[in-house]
């Protein structure tokens, strides 16, 4: 009998000891499975996302050396971010890696099967196009964690589209400064003519160069005729005669990279055009991004042409017009991708700072000035003919034509356009109010031809592109 009672005591213990275990451990997966939450609704980008996710797993899985969240492009999933920071020095040290660099995941996998790398596991959590992956010197059971994860990827095709245009951001502004430096020195042709006598003597040495272009042509050394060739600069009318040594394969391959590279820079319309289309790509990702300005520009394009072509501007104006529409909202991409997202009406802040983006996007189109003067009409996008317009309150008669096209056409798809705080008027209602409520701050020409452009007009905005 005494034998029964030890033994129903026994069992009673380990039963209440294993409930003990498995609270414990539904407690700490509770306790992650919050934490994963956290980095989700936390963290902004992709980088500290996989950190965060890192350091958070790593509570569970002290081997796990590197995180990284992929998203899926062809035909291989492609490294966004990731990190490999956070690795304990105790793990370091068990890991055996101590004075090496911890192992990374490939930037590129093409095969989610595989399960192995080198002597480390790997382990995926996949959704639609976007992936978490793990490396760790022990096996992942992520099991209890993927319902979780898959929540955090759902958000994560938006980061990873941030993150992209963060990074067109940077080459916006690498651009902008090479356009920059490409107009001054393009501006001086006998300074080109000298950079290029001096690139030729550092490659290649011959006893005599002669550098033309148009009228100028510049002669170094004792003319011979013999042994001469003929090198281009493409695109530029630029001949270079060197005379009087036979070059070697070496020296012409290198001096003709090196003409190639300067033609770039000489073409410098293709910089100017790159740049252009960078900054048209810009506006159209983070417009894209809110349901109530996606395609916002591109209409604000198609009414401002209508009205420029009506009131019989030149083709090159039309053009320089169309440029303007498209980036005259370039100075605001922040908060097209921020503020302008929140599902109700600005504060004051919020908008005071909307204020100075016409002053933003003229500076950012300053380099495209040169072929395309589309700086003035962004930055007085928003003046009125009465004076009460921002960013300075001009007047009238600083008022540039394209720019009270623009502004025109900014209103009328403002009005006729959905926002978090009211409801879209009807193009006739937004005439009315254009007619009426902005009588003072639209010109009367300019209110004449949305008039007499009603039908195409009111086609492209029930269109909405």
């Amino acid at each position: 009998m005494q034998f029964i009672f030890l033994s129903f005591t026994f069992l009673l213990f380990l039963i209440v000891l294993s409930l003990l275990f498995i609270m414990k451990n539904n407690a700490k997966t509770r306790f992650i499975l919050g934490k994963i939450e956290m980095c989700g609704s936390r963290e902004k980008d992709l980088d500290s996302l996989a950190e965060c996710i890192h350091t958070t797993m790593q509570k569970v899985y002290p081997y796990l050396v590197d995180v990284g969240i992929y998203a899926k492009e062809s035909y291989a999933y492609l490294r966004k971010s990731g990190t490999t920071i956070n690795v304990n020095e105790d793990t370091l040290l068990k890991v055996d890696f101590e004075k090496k660099t911890p192992p990374k995941i490939p930037d590129r996998i093409y095969n989610t099967n595989v399960k192995k790398y080198g002597r480390y596991y790997l382990d995926y959590v996949e959704h639609n196009n976007m992936a978490i992956v793990f490396l760790s010197k022990t096996k992942t059971k992520l099991d209890k964690y993927k319902i979780a994860l898959k929540l955090i990827l759902q958000e994560t095709e938006l980061l990873s589209e941030i993150s992209n245009y963060k990074n067109k951001l940077k080459l916006l502004d690498i651009t902008r400064k090479s356009s920059e430096f490409f107009m001054a020195f393009t501006s001086n042709k006998e300074f080109i003519i000298a950079f290029l006598s001096s690139i030729a003597k550092n490659i290649v040495e011959t006893p005599y160069m002669e550098i033309s272009w148009e009228e100028r042509v510049h002669k170094e050394g004792t003319f011979t005729q013999s042994l001469c060739r003929n090198f281009y600069v493409r695109g530029s009318g630029i001949i270079i005669k060197m005379c009087g040594k036979k070059l070697s394969k070496d020296e012409i391959s290198k001096f003709g990279r090196m003409l190639d590279m300067i033609s770039l820079i000489i073409m410098r319309k293709d910089v100017i055009e790159n740049y252009l289309n960078i900054l048209i790509d810009l506006v159209k990702i983070s417009e894209s991004k809110s349901e109530y300005y996606k395609n916002h520009s591109e209409t604000v394009k198609n009414i401002s042409t209508i009205i420029a072509e009506n009131m019989e501007l030149t083709n090159e104006q039309v053009n320089n017009i169309q440029y303007a529409a498209l980036l005259h909202d370039i100075g605001m991409l922040e908060e097209i991708s921020g503020v302008l997202i929140k599902k109700q009406k600005l504060t004051d802040d919020e908008y005071s700072r909307l204020k100075y983006h016409p002053v933003i996007g003229a500076s950012i189109v300053y380099p495209i000035n040169e072929l395309y003067p589309i700086s003035k009409p962004i930055l007085q996008h928003h003046e009125f003919c009465d004076g009460s317009g921002y960013p300075y309150g001009i007047s009238e008669e600083e008022f540039l034509l394209e720019s009270r096209i623009l502004s025109a056409a900014e209103i009328l798809v403002g009005l006729t356009s959905k926002r978090p705080y009211r409801k879209n008027f009807s193009p006739d209602e937004a005439l009315n109010i254009m007619e009426t409520e902005f009588k003072e701050k639209i010109s009367n020409d300019i209110i004449a031809t949305l008039k007499r452009a009603y039908i195409d007009i009111t086609d492209i905005l029930e269109k909405g592109f």
